[in-house]
């Protein structure tokens, strides 16, 4: 197998800002794109209060549109069916499937990211994890879908 030369290096920083109030930014970087997407999230009430889209650089000049779409984000749920919100809000011939991808790591990802790092503080224990982004996540993946039963061999 041989490895291509161009890669897509996509990373996603998390922050506390203040209090409940976290921010996620995600950057695409590769030979055609440098992109970067900033979300605000209310933690406590699990909603999108602030957005920035940067586009330094992209294929094509139209591109650029997609930085009117923030406004799209505000408002928006991070708890359960927030995947689906995603797609709908900026998929398609109207959208960008690359800020989609990095909205999906971003802000969807943030939930994980709070609960993660309250169990590494020792607030929550894993139990407390599961249980919780169980009722906030619920069928948002095969592991948070009740109806899903694992057989062991």
């Amino acid at each position: 197998m041989q490895k291509l030369e161009q890669e897509r290096d996509i990373h996603t920083d998390f922050y506390i800002k203040e209090g409940n109030v976290f921010v996620s930014i995600t950057r695409l970087h590769d030979y055609a794109h440098d992109i970067c997407v900033e979300a605000e999230i209310d933690m406590k009430r699990l909603i999108v209060t602030g957005a920035k889209f940067t586009f330094d650089r992209y294929p094509e000049k139209k591109c650029e549109l997609v930085k009117d779409m923030e406004k799209r984000l505000i408002g928006m749920s991070v708890g359960n069916g927030a995947g689906e919100e995603i797609m709908k809000r900026f998929a398609g011939r109207d959208g960008c499937e690359n800020v989609m991808s990095l909205l999906f790591l971003g802000v969807s990802g943030i939930v994980f990211i709070d609960y993660i790092n309250r169990m590494k503080e020792g607030v929550i224990t894993p139990a407390d994890f599961m249980k919780d982004i169980s009722a906030i996540r619920n069928n948002a993946c095969i592991a948070f879908n009740p109806a899903a039963h694992y057989e062991e061999e």
